[in-house]
């Protein structure tokens, strides 16, 4: 499970570490770097930040790049098990700011 930004508010914070807690839980390996090829990772976390374009040139690649290889992608605000509805469904990452910046790219 890739971990894309730093929680800062409380519910941001409270988030990850369940988000943290279920992917142990569910024998998922935590990650903060996408490897080549993606396909290791099954689903990505984000914070407020990053949802809105506020990062580093560096996170928001890792969100074009799991755009592009349509992994999951989730709120630190979801439920976890909205990665394993996600997943059912095959429903990729929403390319929200940061990948747009990246892209050059309209927003969703």
């Amino acid at each position: 499970m890739l971990f894309i930004g730093t929680p800062s508010a409380l519910g941001e914070v409270a988030g990850w570490a369940e988000f943290r807690q279920w992917a142990a839980e569910n024998g998922l390996t935590l990650t903060r770097a996408l490897s080549d090829p993606p396909g290791a990772v099954a689903a990505a976390v984000v914070t407020d930040d990053i949802r809105a374009g506020r990062c580093t040139a560096e996170q928001a690649v890792l969100v074009a790049r799991a755009h592009a290889a349509r992994i999951p992608c989730v709120s630190v605000h979801d439920a976890p098990t909205a990665i394993t509805h996600r997943l059912a469904s095959g429903i990729g990452c929403p390319r929200g700011k940061a990948a747009a910046a990246t892209t050059g790219g309209s927003t969703l």
